[in-house]
């Protein structure tokens, strides 16, 4: 979080929009999910589950930190072996089954 940041939400809405431009209108949180990672497992993570229904105005625009992005089905992530390290660990190990709950709720 930043000083400005209101909320963990906010911090997360403006981390997104550093660098995907911004957030779709149309996403619904439907639960957090708390990470720890590091050597000690100092450094925490916050994670929004969500929904995104369809929102034909918002346009993904990377910025200079990253180079590609694709939106793939959750069952194919589980799967993938090079995630993000947050993301790899909500759905391979720790999480894995608290984010199935939330996803089919």
């Amino acid at each position: 979080m930043d000083p400005e940041d209101l909320s963990l939400l906010d911090a997360a809405i403006r981390e997104a929009t550093e660098e995907i431009g911004g957030v779709p209108t149309t996403y619904q949180v439907r639960d957090t999910i708390l990470t720890r990672r590091g050597k000690r497992n100092q450094k925490h993570f916050t994670v929004f589950i969500t929904q995104l229904l369809p929102d034909k105005g918002f346009n993904i625009t990377l910025n200079d930190e990253h180079i590609e992005y694709k939106w793939i089905p959750i069952k194919e992530a589980v799967e993938m072996k090079d995630l993000h390290p947050i993301v790899q660990k909500l759905l391979q190990t720790d999480h894995r089954q608290k984010v199935a709950q939330i996803l089919s709720a």
